[in-house]
């Protein structure tokens, strides 16, 4: 996890992370490159099954079908620690879900192209303006 973040971060051709808890994996294994992760992160809380089988559930499928689990010791350990990431949750296959991520996926895009703009400034200086004569940060 941590050598993927890092690969992330210098990647220009990635523009975020969708992260999926579909087994149970404690999350401490995710604290330390979580941590080093500079770009927009989603969380998907989700399950590959629109609905669970009761007839017929086992334990194989227990053991890989464990995302309420591990979605919400994910979302947990985010929280502690103060990540902004986005929280999407519903069937991966619902068209709201859907929905949800591609704007998500655009926002991304926009956050990292935000690194590349140049802004000029023109004609902004009114004489005896107080808030245009000192700094043009906070003006």
């Amino acid at each position: 996890i941590t050598q993927f973040m890092k690969d992330v971060n210098y990647n220009d051709d990635v523009a975020g992370v969708i992260t999926w808890m579909h087994t149970f994996s404690p999350a401490k294994n995710w604290i330390r490159g979580t941590k080093l992760l500079q770009k927009p992160l989603l969380h998907l809380a989700t399950q590959y099954l629109n609905e669970i089988p009761y007839d017929t559930i086992d334990f194989d499928y227990m053991n890989l079908n464990q995302s309420a689990h591990g979605d919400r010791e994910y979302a947990y350990i985010n929280a502690r620690l103060g990540l902004n990431n986005k929280i999407v949750f519903g069937y991966w296959g619902d068209e709201e879900v859907q929905e949800q991520i591609a704007l998500w996926q655009d926002t991304a895009v926009a956050y990292n192209e935000s690194f590349k703009i140049k802004v000029c400034r023109f004609g902004d200086t009114m004489r005896n303006v107080a808030v245009t004569e000192g700094d043009k940060v906070e003006a």
